[in-house]
């Protein structure tokens, strides 16, 4: 096995069991802590918080290693002891009754405490492996940027893989922790590898082989980039919240769900990374970067204006499907228009960047801080998003108000590149999205609320931080009925307890 091969099958692996773990650790914080939109967004900041800091942590150090793959190797068989004990320390502190009392902001800090106590630790192991992976991939391969490109479509391909395993599969013939356990296995076996094939030289790192190269970008480019960085994290995971408030009417919000959205998003930025990987064989650079957060922001915006469809989709789709496949299939065609546009675009931000930051005799370092300020833009998206812009402006609003902020992200980085020409398309794309903004709004209702307007007169509605209420008054004998997120929940009228959905 060449060391190539090795590197991009560790990331494969590696990406595998990182996405298992994390749909398996929400599951089970999400039964300790509860299932809403503030205990979602908690763990997912979280972890998020985990990969940041392992992120920087990894890359700063991995320069100055003389045995990369040797690092690599222990990092990944802590990722393996701390999962391997993960049940344990999830059932000891279930057990605390002193982390379950209060109630408003006591109760939610106490929520936050536990989603880091136990999931800091090995997310930031998690998110130390793909610096080191990339100062191993850049020493055997001279285009440093589709290089990281390849590497980062592996990482992707293999949490595809992790999520549809687990989360259609695993989780249902093993159970939850037989599922982690798998999942553990599979970081020791890396461990293994990486450790044995450590010995190799062609491994080492000999102070004379590396020859300092000159930088990509300049402080002043470099800083800006970080920040345009920090935006697009943040609004990736801003709109993955969103989406999974959106969703809910169609595709409802089971484990399936959950891996269904997770894996669209996934593939989207896998395929955006290989787009990103041929636009860097183009030489295009960083006009490239800053073009893509406006196409981010739009693709959130055409994913919006296709949500308003899934309704249709469902209704003429799904009454057709004979099994659980085929309406698995109709979910993905519901949630694929939603979900796919802006992750796609979303995919190409970390190949671009590198391209423009990582060099030989500093990959670690670079990677590192381009993990860092993606992932910390990813700590704050899911915690804005769920507390603060669905209760106050709404779902639909809030995507429009992200996608505005990375359009101008883009116009900000066009003119620090210079010119005039790409502010006038600037200024179109921003009558485009209130073109698709005002096409787009209006209330979020199950399929059968909005096929039967005339039938259901909507009385009351409200995006909150723990779903989407609405109330609705029978026009034929006057009775109401509550909705909550799709499904009818009361009802005043004889048969209030059969489902709209």
């Amino acid at each position: 096995m060449t060391p190539s091969v090795a590197i991009y099958l560790f990331s494969f692996l590696s990406g595998a069991a990182a996405l298992i773990y994390e749909l398996l650790w929400s599951r089970w914080l999400e039964l300790m802590l509860g299932s809403s939109m503030q205990a979602v967004s908690i763990i997912l900041a979280t972890f998020m918080a985990g990969l940041a800091i392992g992120g920087r942590w990894g890359g700063s150090f991995i320069d100055r290693h003389r045995n990369p793959l040797l690092a690599y190797g222990i990092i990944e068989l802590f990722i393996g002891g701390f999962a391997f004990a993960m049940p344990s320390l999830l059932d000891a502190v279930a057990s605390l009754p002193q982390f379950w009392s209060g109630s408003g902001t006591a109760l939610l800090c106490q929520r936050l405490f536990v989603a880091c106590s136990v999931l800091i630790i090995p997310a930031t192991l998690m998110g130390a492996t793909f610096p080191v992976l990339t100062r191993l991939i850049v020493t055997t391969h001279a285009d440093i940027g589709s290089t990281i490109a390849r590497l980062y479509f592996s990482n992707l391909a293999g949490a595809v893989v992790g999520v549809l395993l687990s989360g259609f599969v695993l989780i249902e013939i093993l159970g939850l922790k037989e599922t982690n356990y798998i999942a553990v296995a599979t970081n020791f076996g890396i461990a293994i590898a990486a450790l044995i094939l450590a010995r190799s030289a062609s491994f080492v790192k000999h102070p004379s082989t590396v020859k300092p190269t000159a930088p990509a970008i300049n402080q002043g480019d470099t800083r800006v980039l970080l920040g345009a960085l920090f935006i697009s994290g943040f609004a990736a995971m801003a709109y993955e919240v969103f989406w999974a408030r959106i969703l809910v009417f169609q595709i409802g919000s089971t484990i399936y769900a959950f891996s269904l959205i997770l894996a669209i998003f996934l593939c989207a930025l896998a395929a955006g990374s290989l787009a990103a990987r041929v636009m860097l064989m183009r030489g295009w650079g960083f006009t490239a970067f800053a073009v893509t957060q406006a196409f981010m922001g739009f693709g959130a915006l055409a994913g919006l204006y296709a949500a308003g469809y899934a309704p249709w989709v469902e209704y003429m789709l799904l009454p057709r499907t004979s099994g659980w496949g085929e309406m698995v299939l109709v979910h993905s065609l519901i949630a694929l228009p939603v979900v796919a546009p802006a992750a796609f675009f979303s995919g190409m931000i970390i190949p671009l960047a590198a391209s423009l930051m990582v060099r030989e005799d500093t990959a670690g370092l670079a990677m590192g801080r381009i993990y860092l300020a993606n992932t910390s833009g990813a700590f704050f998206g899911p915690l804005l998003a769920g507390f603060m812009l669905i209760p106050l402006i709404g779902i639909q609003w809030g995507i429009v108000l992200i996608a505005t902020i990375q359009i101008a992200v883009t116009v900000l980085l066009l003119l620090h590149l210079g010119g005039h020409r790409p502010i006038a398309a600037a200024l179109v794309g921003l009558v485009a999205l209130l073109f698709l903004s005002v096409s787009s709004g209006g209330q979020l209702r199950s399929t059968v609320a909005m096929l039967n307007e005339a039938l259901y007169e909507p009385l009351f509605y409200r995006e909150g931080q723990s779903g989407t209420v609405s109330v609705f008054r029978d026009t034929n004998d006057g009775s109401r009925l509550l909705d909550i997120n799709g499904f009818v929940a009361a009802g005043t009228g004889k048969g209030y307890a059969v489902n709209a959905k």
